[in-house]
C-alpha cells in the first residue's frame, strides 16, 4: 500500500529592514576625502553625487551582512532568531533533525593523536544521507578547527604529501564565495574550506560569522533567498514592490535636507533542512 505522509505548513512574516541616512548642505561645503588639495575644488553637484553613491553602497553592504548572518545561522543550526522595531522576537526554525549536531570530547578532540577527522566526516555525511537524502561533499571549518585538523597525524601527512602546504590543489567549485571561504584542498570525498568572514555586532565587537571551533559537513545548493513585498507607496505605484530591495531618495521642500532610504524584507531558508551537520571539534 502507498501511505500518505501529509505535510506541515507554517506561515511567517519576514522581518523588515528599513535604513535611512540624511544629507544636509553643510556636509558638502568642505573638501571631501579623495579631492586633491591646492587645486580648484570639485563642483558641489559632484560632491553630492559622490556622497549619494557612498551612502547607497553602505546601505547595501549592511543589508548583505544581514543576509550573510541569516545564511550562516541556517547552515550551522537550521534556525535563527529575528527581531526588530515593532517586530516581535521570532525563532525561525526549519526543523533540522537534532541528531545532526555533534560535540567531540576528550580523546576525540581534534589535535589529539587519537582524533579521527575522516571518521567524523563520514559519520556526519552518513547521517545527512539518511536524514536528508542528499550527498554531502563540502566541509566548512573555523580557523581553530582547521589548525587542529592539520595537526592530526593522518591529516598532516595528507597536507604535506598532496598539498605541499601551499594550497595548490585546484578548486573544483570556483563559483563558491571565495571572498568568505578559503579553499584548502580535497580530503577524500570532501572539499575543505575555512570560513574567514566577520562582522561588527551591536556592541561594536568584530565577530566571526562561523564559530572558530566547529566544522560543518554539507551538501551544496540547498539555500533559497526569499523576500516579502516592499511596503512603500512609491515602490507600489512604480510596480517595484516585488523586489529584493528598494532604494529611494526624497528631499524636503525647503531644500535643507535629503534622505536616502533602503528597504527589504528577506527570509533565507533551505529547501532541505537536513542537508548539513555541525560538529564542535576543539
Amino acid at each position: 500500500p502507498i501511505i500518505r505522509e501529509g505535510f506541515t505548513s507554517k506561515t511567517m512574516r519576514p522581518a523588515y529592514i528599513a535604513m535611512s541616512t540624511p544629507m544636509e548642505p553643510c556636509d558638502f561645503i568642505k573638501r571631501q576625502f579623495g579631492e586633491q588639495p591646492c587645486v580648484a575644488p570639485t563642483n558641489l553637484a559632484a560632491r553630492i553625487n559622490a556622497a549619494r553613491v557612498n551612502i547607497m553602497g553602505d546601505h547595501k553592504d549592511a543589508w548583505m551582512r544581514r543576509l550573510k548572518w541569516m545564511a550562516y545561522e541556517e547552515i550551522l543550526n537550521g534556525k535563527y532568531t529575528i527581531s526588530g522595531d515593532s517586530y516581535p522576537t521570532t525563532l525561525i526554525d526549519f526543523g533540522r533533525d537534532p541528531g545532526l549536531a555533534y560535540v567531540n570530547a576528550g580523546a576525540t578532540l581534534w589535535g589529539n593523536t587519537t582524533a579521527n577527522p575522516a571518521k567524523d566526516f563520514q559519520e556526519m555525511a552518513s547521517a545527512i544521507s539518511v536524514k536528508g537524502s542528499v550527498v554531502a561533499d563540502v566541509v566548512l571549518m573555523g580557523q581553530a578547527a582547521w589548525d587542529a585538523f592539520i595537526e592530526t597525524s593522518s591529516v598532516n601527512k595528507w597536507w604535506n604529501n598532496c598539498c605541499n602546504g601551499n594550497n595548490n590543489m585546484p578548486n573544483p567549485y570556483p563559483t563558491l564565495p571565495s571572498d568568505d571561504w578559503e579553499f584548502k584542498g580535497k580530503y577524500g570525498a570532501y572539499n575543505i574550506y575555512v570560513v574567514q568572514d566577520s562582522y561588527e555586532n551591536d556592541a561594536g565587537v568584530r565577530t566571526k560569522y562561523f564559530p572558530t571551533d566547529s566544522v560543518v559537513v554539507m551538501a551544496r545548493g540547498k539555500g533559497v533567498r526569499a523576500f516579502g513585498g516592499i511596503r512603500n507607496l512609491k515602490a507600489m505605484r512604480e510596480n517595484r514592490h516585488v523586489a529584493e530591495y528598494f532604494m529611494n531618495e526624497f528631499e524636503s521642500e525647503s531644500g535643507k535636507c535629503a534622505t536616502l532610504t533602503f528597504e527589504s524584507a528577506p527570509l533565507l531558508f533551505a529547501t532541505n533542512a537536513n542537508y548539513a551537520s555541525k560538529r564542535k571539534v576543539v
